[in-house]
Parts: structure tokens; sequence; C-alpha cells
């Protein structure tokens, strides 16, 4: 087995016909480890300085492993200068989840020590390899601690928690496992807006009119939360030329679940989510604030839930974070990790030790608020929250 260094971005293109058929056969197949995916995001997340440290392992002529990786600075905690950094491509920006290597199934215990290996040797050199939410039961986490450890690597981790829906076999089955008085509205909503002549579900099935819709989300979603006082997860330029490209990409492969609502001809809410071999991933939605007392937002949801059950997905995922609303929805909770292996060296060995301090101390100080003023703080903020928007009652969050 020889592992290759892809550094330039025409050694990446030469991959192109591979990448795809081993991510799906790999354990960690997720879309968020397409080509369709990370090509996009280099061209538009990419920062000055950044630069490929993609590893690639082949048997003969056959891919059998890939570790999508970037090299990068980041700040370090003592500030004192910035530390040479190793993530994986996607991980920077607030959209991508679930990234890991991709490797030949039953390969993983001669590849990962091959990966770990040319890092090592790598003679660009770098203090810290990070893996941004990495599924907690993928094949590779545990060998990478254990190879990582065995190597005298700092070793750090933290579990964040990720929710998902497992699809029964229909939608009935599905409106049983909720609570009564959410499945009571979803019904409500399902007879009203099936009765309403001007309503209307679409889903998004060709590229020349993806620009238009993706226009009508941005705009949905800025306004909503511009009133709400954040600034929107639109306002980046990056991120809107990322959703063109993405989307254009992953349409054309038939996974894009781009489904909107409109009310009397316009568009009133936009659910963006795809789906990748039988798992809907739900990456972002808006809605019309002016709206917000007819439940549009929920109504799609449901909406798509349903086809999603339809055409036979067996998850609908709704990544990390475990916000309250996604519980309604049925949702149970996963494992991801952040994973930081460092070199056994005082830089990083102060960075990691004193970004433990920090979190200790947020946690102690967390600890010793007396509940009822933690309870007065949170009121303060939903208050003003409500009073900024008018939410429709999943409190989703950006």
């Amino acid at each position: 087995m020889r592992v290759q260094a892809i550094t330039t971005e025409s050694d990446w293109q030469r991959l192109e016909p591979d990448w795809d058929a081993l991510v799906e056969r790999s354990a960690s197949a997720t879309v968020f480890l397409t080509w369709e995916w990370l090509r996009p995001w280099w061209r538009h997340f990419a920062r000055r300085g950044d630069e490929l440290a993609i590893l690639a392992a082949r048997e003969g002529d056959t891919l059998v492993g890939l570790a999508p990786l970037y090299r990068s600075r980041v700040a370090a905690s003592h500030r004192l200068g910035s530390l040479r950094r190793l993530g994986a491509i996607g991980d920077r920006s607030g959209d991508s989840e679930y990234l890991d290597f991709a490797i030949e199934p039953g390969r993983e215990a001669h590849v990962l020590p091959a990966f770990l290996d040319a890092i090592e040797r790598d003679e660009r050199g770098w203090d810290l390899l990070h893996f941004h939410l990495m599924p907690a039961a993928s094949p590779n986490l545990e060998p990478l601690r254990r190879f990582a450890a065995g190597r005298g690597w700092l070793v750090e981790s933290r579990s964040v928690p990720c929710l998902a829906i497992r699809l029964p076999g229909d939608w009935e089955q599905y409106l049983a496992t909720l609570q009564p008085r959410f499945r009571s509205k979803l019904r409500s909503l399902d007879r009203k807006f099936a009765a309403d002549s001007g309503a209307a579900f679409e889903m998004c099935t060709d590229v020349a009119a993806l620009p238009e819709r993706l226009e009508s989300l941005f705009a949905l979603h800025q306004r909503r939360w511009r009133t709400a006082g954040k600034p929107g997860a639109f306002a980046d330029a990056a991120r809107r030329g990322f959703y063109g490209e993405m989307g254009a990409a992953f349409l054309r492969r038939g996974w894009l679940r781009f489904w909107s609502l409109r009310l009397g001809g316009r568009f009133v809410a936009h659910e963006f989510s795809f789906e990748h071999l039988g798992h809907v991933y739900f990456l972002q939605q808006a809605y019309d604030i002016a709206c917000s007392d007819q439940n549009v937002g929920t109504a799609l949801k449901a909406h798509v839930i349903r086809q999603s059950i339809g055409s036979g997905a067996r998850v609908y995922d709704f990544l990390a974070g475990a916000a309250p609303y996604k519980q309604r929805w049925g949702a149970a909770s996963g494992e991801c990790v952040q994973l930081t292996l460092g070199r056994p060296a005082a830089r990083a060995r102060l960075h990691l030790g004193l970004r433990r301090l920090a979190e200790r101390a947020r946690e102690r100080g967390r600890a010793l608020t007396p509940a009822p003023l933690l309870r007065l703080k949170r009121g303060t903020q939903e208050w003003l929250r409500r009073r900024r928007v008018r939410p429709e009652g999943q409190g989703d969050p950006e």
C-alpha cells in the first residue's frame, strides 16, 4: 500500500472518478464527505494561507483510503503566536458535520496507521490535528485515539449531541410516536393547507430555477434574523456562493431536497435538505415572519418528513445540537465527537491545557450560579427574543 500526499488542486481533481465510490462503500459514508460537498466548500471557504493536505491510500490501482485534510494556522490559547493545524476539509464554516476518513471496509487497521505515519513524517510540520464532529460510531474513532496515544500524541475529545429521527414505514406510524398535542397540530395544519387552493408545496427539480429559489431562501432567512438583532447566516457571500454551487451539484446527482411552500403565488417558507443513501440531512430553513401565525415553517417540515418517509428514507437528521424543538419532532439523541490530537511539544501541550482550564472555569461558573438566577437570565433572553421575532413554536435555530 502506498500513501500519496495531495497538495494541489490539479492532483485533487484526478481523484474525482474514484472519490464518491469509496466514500459510499466506506463505513463513514455521509454526504459531507462527497466530492460534490467538499470541492465547492474549498472553493468558497478556503482562506489565504490554507493549503491542501489530502492523503490518498492505494493498493495497486485501487483507492482504499482518503483523508480529506487541509493545513491552516490558528491562534494559540497562550496568545504566543499561532499553531499549525491540520483539519478536515469542511470543518470551519459551521455547515459540515460527520467529518471523517473514508476507508475501504475491513482495511481500517492498515490504512489508519499509514495515514498517521504520513502525517508524522510531513516535513511541513504540524501542532494540532482536528476532526470536526466525527460520529461516535465511526470505526476510525477509537483506533485513532489508540494509535495517537501509542505515539505519545496528546488526545483531547469532547462529546456533542446529534439528533435524528429514525423514520418508520409510513406517516401514521410516525405521527403515533409524537406527543398528542403536537400530533394534533400537524394533522390540523395538514387539513388547513390541503384545503387552501392557494397553497402549494414544491420541490426544486430544475437547476435553472435554483438561483431564484435560493435568493428567496436567503432573503427570508436574513429578514428574520436581522429582525432578531442577529447578522444571519447568509450575510456571508461565501456561504451564498457555496449553497449555489453545492446545491446545483446535488440537484444533478438527485440528492437535493429543496422544498418550498407557496401561498398566494409567493414563497413563504423553505427547507434546504438533501437525501443521500437513505439518509435525509436537514441543513437550513427560512420562513416569512409575516406568516408566523400560520405556522408555515412547521407545515413545511411536516411535509418534508412525510415525503422522506414516502421515498423510503430511513433517517431524518437534524445534525448537531440538542435544541428542544428537535425532540418535539421525535428526534433521538446520538453522539459526535470533537477530536483533537496534538504533537507532544510544549506549544501544543500549553494550548490544549489552557483550553481545558478555560472550559472547566466556565463549567464551574455555571455550577456556582444559583439556579433562580440562571432561570431569570434565560427567561429574560427568551422574552427579548420573542419581543423581536414572533416565533412559530419550533424554536428552530438559524
